[in-house]
């Protein structure tokens, strides 16, 4: 029991081969399978075994009576047709009570079987071999005896199958491989990557003791392979289900138990409902990229198209781009379940009606006779604006004749708005020079760096700029033997080089009556920009050197991003995930950047919704929205800091800046006694990403799915089936509690 508390809250929660049906079917596989008691384990993989080939091959594999059915929320499309997410909890068997066998002596454990062998299909698999064999062994540690030894399970397999069941050895075959006759790890991969769950016997190379599981799932990065354990804590409602042979400590592989099947998959409907080979129909198209008039779309999707037992039919995805009357300019074939659009299909996409919408249709079609399928899915897309094309000119700053070095333009921001468009600049060593250019002079008696920093409200993801040196090498001494010059972007409290101006591809000009226009692209959207040089050899006189001119920038401000206030805190991650800061302080914490509970009675505790009112907000109150944000306001009141919701592409007031609000208002646990209702905060940093704090763990800028956040309301807001974000309640300005 301890090694399973260990592994449960350590189990990986990655599956490496996603295009495999048996991954998903026993990664999902977290409740109907039978209870590993009396060292029953045998039975327990093998009846895991059965059932994923009743669900998915032929439904009289395991008789209906014993099977325990999928429950999922389904996208219904006709009378017989479901799509089943590739998260579905899956269906097997049902699990015997932990509280009416685990306590029972062996003689009674078998009573209990055969009074109970025509409602558990567990119960089931022993009465039937206990009859078949005369006896059965339980709890042996040694490596022979798993409640069945290796002949005993091929032979009585081979029974079940052929005698009681019914198949013909040309339908199923029953392959073993033992540790004398093969390589058992590398026919195990080789099975796991062929989509064959296969059956182990594995033994711990320290005490002997032996253990069967289920190998489904396998990383190619670090070679390690993946079982169901067979092991599940009913009291807890946890079984071990995706985890490593290592890890497990039942590291050495005794036997590997196959089964190779001739027949016809199972396309119909299983209880009325299900059909594990729906899966294969692609799915959930999202957009996880691009859409800008810059930045072409991505599109991904889910389906089982290239599962091994669909190679026969050389199956395929069909992507085509609609207009909004359903025409279809664009289509192609495609063989992954992810595309990005060319620039021609993009080009034509927009430019294919006057409407401001598209769809994306994918339909699943085949080369080779076989099944067929009708199904194709479709979701509709809006089409990016053109960006809001704004020019600046040099002298359109209001900047002086001169390179400033005082401190005050150094550190403060100045507004500047150009025809519509608002930005601000704080600079070192770079003004307005001779009418002409924004000069940067990074050289002259005690100087040897020049900034001019941009900041923008909302985000930019692309500037044309004119660029060039002031004059020839020979005077302005700067190249990039002995300095610097660099495009960056603020980006997580660090300035990232974004282009290079001294590099020689850039080949910046020496003459600035023709200077070079730049178009730069950003990969992430950018509020903060800035132009820096520095220079690192020598240099006493008073003459200006190392001048770069920046001349006419035009910046292409996006409409899909959200904009900032300028009064963001920095994302200072170490500020909070020290000491022991984490554990006093939460999301909510996080969110209005109180590092303490402003409430001194709650000075211990966590810093919770609703405790201005002397009240503790109940888990059974999370899903009352309303309530919710009522308490939130209460504290605004009582803590004096501002909360007032907002639209995403709104400017929060000065002083305040955007959270989000999210909830999980599905009970995963299936009791109202105890749900696990939760709220979550994120709030928005000063480069326009988003961070947020899990709990009690540390802050971070990263979704469930370690991709920066940069919108709260589409990132990967699930951290574990029993967690999952899935309500979206909105946006907030707040101001914080305490200062940066």
């Amino acid at each position: 029991m301890t090694l399973f508390n260990t592994l449960i809250t350590e189990q990986d929660n990655t599956l490496y081969l996603e295009d495999n049906y048996a991954s998903h079917y026993f990664f999902n596989l977290k409740n109907n399978f039978g209870n590993n008691t009396h060292g029953t384990c045998a039975f327990v993989s093998l009846g895991m075994l059965l059932s994923y080939y009743d669900t998915y091959w032929d439904d009289n594999f395991v008789p209906n009576v014993y099977e325990q059915n999928a429950t999922f929320n389904s996208n219904k499309i006709n009378n017989s047709f479901y799509l089943i997410p590739l998260s579905t909890p899956s269906p097997g068997i049902k699990f015997e009570p932990m509280n009416s066998v685990s306590a029972l002596l062996e003689s009674e454990y078998f009573e209990w079987v055969a009074n109970n062998s025509g409602v558990y299909f567990q119960a089931k698999l022993i009465d039937l071999a206990k009859n078949y064999f005369t006896y059965l062994y339980f709890d042996s540690m040694d490596e022979e005896y798993l409640s069945l030894n290796i002949s005993q399970l091929q032979s009585f397999l081979q029974y079940y199958l052929y005698d009681y069941n019914d198949f013909t050895t040309s339908e199923v075959s029953v392959e073993v491989k033992n540790r004398y006759m093969a390589n058992l790890k590398a026919h195990t991969i080789e099975n796991i990557k062929d989509g064959v769950p296969t059956l182990l016997y594995v033994k711990n190379t320290t005490t002997t003791a032996a253990h069967a599981v289920i190998a489904y799932d396998y990383n190619f990065l670090t070679g390690d392979i993946y079982v169901h354990s067979g092991w599940r804590d009913s009291v807890n409602n946890k079984a071990l289900t995706h985890v490593t042979l290592d890890d497990l400590t039942y590291s050495e592989i005794l036997y590997a138990v196959t089964l190779r099947l001739n027949l016809p998959m199972n396309l119909a409907a299983k209880d009325a409902f299900y059909n594990a080979s729906h899966l294969i129909y692609p799915n959930n198209i999202e957009l996880t990229s691009g859409n800008y008039v810059t930045s072409r779309p991505t599109f991904e999707w889910n389906s089982l198209f290239k599962e091994e037992w669909f190679i026969q039919y050389n199956t395929y995805i069909v992507f085509e781009i609609l207009d909004n009357n359903k025409n279809v300019p664009s289509s192609r074939t495609i063989d992954q379940n992810k595309w990005t659009l060319t620039s021609d299909e993009w080009h034509n996409a927009r430019l294919s009606n006057s409407s401001s919408i598209y769809y994306i249709r994918l339909s699943l079609t085949a080369t080779v006779s076989g099944p067929t399928f009708p199904y194709w899915c479709e979701k509709q897309f809006t089409k990016p604006n053109d960006y809001a094309i704004s020019i600046v000119h040099p002298d359109e700053y209001g900047f002086a004749d001169a390179y400033p070095v005082t401190d005050d333009i150094k550190e403060n921001y100045i507004e500047h708005n150009v025809n519509g468009f608002t930005f601000e600049t704080r600079r070192y060593r770079t003004g307005y020079i001779h009418n002409e250019y924004i000069v940067m002079s990074p050289i002259r008696n005690g100087i040897d760096y020049a900034f001019i920093e941009f900041r923008f409200p909302r985000a930019i993801t692309r500037m044309d700029v004119e660029l060039s040196h002031w004059r020839e090498l020979t005077s302005e001494l700067l190249d990039d033997t002995n300095g610097n010059a660099v495009l960056q972007q603020y980006i997580g409290r660090t300035w990232i080089p974004i282009f290079d101006l001294l590099s020689p591809e850039t080949a910046l000009p020496r003459d600035r009556n023709n200077p070079t226009t730049y178009e730069i692209e950003f990969n992430q959207p950018a509020y903060r920009i800035r132009f820096y040089s520095d220079y690192n050899g020598e240099h006493t006189g008073d003459n200006n050197k190392g001048r770069i001119c920046i001349g006419d920038i035009k910046f292409y401000v996006s409409n899909y991003n959200m904009p900032l206030s300028c009064y963001e805190l920095d994302y200072f991650p170490w500020e909070w995930n020290t000491g022991l800061l984490p554990s006093w302080t939460n999301c909510y914490s996080y969110a209005l950047n109180a590092k303490r509970n402003p409430n001194e009675k709650y000075e211990n505790l966590l810093f919770i919704p609703g405790q201005s009112l002397d009240r503790q907000i109940n888990v059974l109150d999370i899903p009352n929205i309303e309530l919710l944000v009522n308490l939130i306001r209460a504290d605004s009141i009582e803590y004096q800091f501002y909360f007032e919701e907002i639209n995403k592409n709104e400017i929060c007031p000065p002083g305040t800046y955007k959270i989000a609000l999210v909830v999980d208002d599905v009970n995963f646990a299936g009791s109202n006694i105890n749900p696990d209702y939760d709220f979550h905060f994120y709030r928005q940093n000063s480069d326009g990403t988003w961070s947020h704090k899990p709990g009690t763990t540390d802050v971070t800028n990263l979704d469930y799915s370690s991709e920066l956040i940069l919108d709260p309301e589409t990132c990967n807001r699930k951290y574990s089936d029993e967690l999952n974000y899935t309500n979206f309640v909105g946006f907030y300005c707040v101001s914080p509690i305490m200062e940066a």
